[in-house]
């Protein structure tokens, strides 16, 4: 057999750049063996809808050789390219012989009675929009609920081999951990496990990721095409490379070692706390949204167009007044304040801190300014989809500055920040303003969103990406449960 063939070193600049446009990113043999061993159980036939290099069909051969029996490998792939890579590692032509080259979202299967995977990670806003909506609408179609446009393409290929798996067959895909926690999920998940078995969910520790130093939270779930079930494994691994996983796949998840973590679970308590999050216990507080409302920052369509240096803003001629104080990104600032001189220090870094924003149906728009706005339609921006939205295609969204900023995407710790400075968030932040209904003081609230807890819970609301990175959507921030003791502490004991 090969030897390890699927971990090169990551790519960095446009080579990475491609692999996420493509969202290839291959699997290691040491997860590979463990899922074909579950799933290739009561046949000898395995189907990978996404081959690449191959190692799924390496580990097909692997598990053949151990239990004295010879594997048919069939699939589809898209990439010639990665057939090519696969027989340079190691497999034959005669291994890729019934591997139909082409899309699989085009392709038709039936029957399949073991589907192993890693289907490309393609997030939605790098599909071509007219396949992102042909997928939302043909799976939508099949489950019987919308399914979210930010549903990226492994949701879709998910579904569609879901529909093509034999009775008492078995799927095992590894997937990002937001196929259970985007906004689609709810719908998703009740549909799987209303028609499927869900047998297995195995999660990751950050330092076991199969995948270190990609921004992807994995999840490996097991399906049956077999009745529903009401409870099912759910694991965690705790060591990379983890010499007991194959084992733990290969006996039905019953050999349990020191380095991997197993417990039945309650499939209706998982599908509505997220499969790839640990059970949630009942949490004594009140809900974020009871206290605060949250709004996404502003999303510009064009950060370079519309979000500008002083300097820049000199360069064209333009006045200062045409423009609002904001902050992009999250790593521009790590103190809990954020002030009007930490703006204008943020400047003088050549960081962009004004946000061109005024009254768009003004008939006094200064030559400058209209120069600058056809500067804008030279460059073809009045056609960007989200743009394209506006009338006219300049006026930009309008926020009331939040009173505080939550810090939500990207690596830093999550966190809430005052905003003396006024400033308008762009999307790197969430929009923190306070509810009156219960005619709580600002100052309590200051106390509340300042109290080191507060956050301890965000995990259950949030969406989980590579090396411990969290994003959260408003309304999911508003779900977030304040502990008691937060309120307490903040002199609020009757909520």
């Amino acid at each position: 057999m090969r030897q390890e063939p699927f971990a090169p070193p990551l790519p960095v600049g446009p080579e990475r750049e491609q692999l996420r446009t493509k969202g290839q990113f291959w699997t290691p043999a040491w997860v590979a063996r463990g899922m074909v061993a579950w799933a290739l159980q009561g046949t000898e036939t395995l189907f990978d809808p996404a081959v690449g290099p191959g190692a799924f069909f390496d580990a097909g051969k692997y598990v053949g050789q151990l239990r004295e029996a010879s594997v048919k490998l069939k699939g589809a792939e898209i990439d010639s390219d990665q057939i090519a890579a696969g027989i340079a590692g190691g497999l034959s032509p005669d291994d890729y012989a019934a591997v139909t080259h082409g899309n699989y979202m085009s392709l038709k299967f039936d029957d399949l009675p073991c589907i192993v995977a890693n289907p490309p990670y393609i997030r939605h806003h790098r599909m071509p929009p007219d396949e992102k909506l042909a997928y939302q609408e043909n799976s939508s179609r099949i489950i019987g609920r919308k399914i979210d446009g930010r549903a990226g393409l492994h949701v879709h290929f998910l579904i569609k081999s879901l529909t093509e798996l034999k009775k008492a067959g078995r799927l095992c895909y590894i997937l990002p951990s937001d196929v259970c926690e985007g906004k689609y999920s709810d719908a998703l998940w009740s549909w799987i496990s209303q028609n499927f078995r869900i047998n297995a969910a195995v999660t990751f520790r950050s330092s076991s990721s199969p995948f270190p130093g990609i921004d992807t939270n994995p999840i490996i779930i097991c399906i049956s095409n077999e009745e529903p079930a009401p409870e099912f494994v759910w694991a965690q691994v705790k060591e990379y490379n983890c010499s007991d996983f194959f084992d733990f796949f290969n006996s039905n998840f019953s050999n349990i070692a020191e380095s991997i973590s197993a417990k039945r679970r309650q499939t209706l308590e998982a599908i509505r706390t997220g499969l790839s999050r640990p059970p949630q216990m009942a949490i004594n507080g009140i809900e974020f949204g009871k206290l605060f409302k949250v709004m996404r920052g502003i999303a510009t369509g064009d950060n370079s167009f519309f979000f500008l240096t002083l300097r820049q803003i000199q360069f064209y001629g333009l006045e200062t007044k045409y423009f609002r104080r904001g902050i992009a990104r999250t790593r521009d600032h790590a103190s809990p304040v954020l002030r009007h001189v930490d703006l204008d220090r943020l400047d003088e870094k050549g960081r962009p801190t004004y946000l061109l924003s005024f009254d768009a149906r003004g008939k006094d728009i200064p030559a400058s300014l209209l120069s600058y706005i056809r500067r804008g339609e030279d460059l073809g921006l009045p056609q960007r989809p989200l743009i394209a939205q506006r009338s006219p295609w300049y006026k930009m969204e309008q926020r009331v500055p939040p009173p505080w900023l939550f810090a939500y995407l990207g690596r830093r710790e999550c966190r809430f920040i005052r905003n003396e400075a006024e400033a308008l968030p762009l999307t790197g932040f969430l929009c923190i303003y306070q509810r009156d209904v219960l005619n709580i003081s600002s100052s309590i609230c200051e106390e509340i969103l300042s109290d080191p807890d507060i956050l301890t819970h965000l995990a259950l609301v949030a969406k989980s990406y590579g090396q411990g990175s969290l994003k959260v959507e408003p309304r999911n921030l508003e779900k977030l449960m304040i502990p008691h003791e937060v309120l307490l502490r903040a002199g609020l004991s009757k909520y």
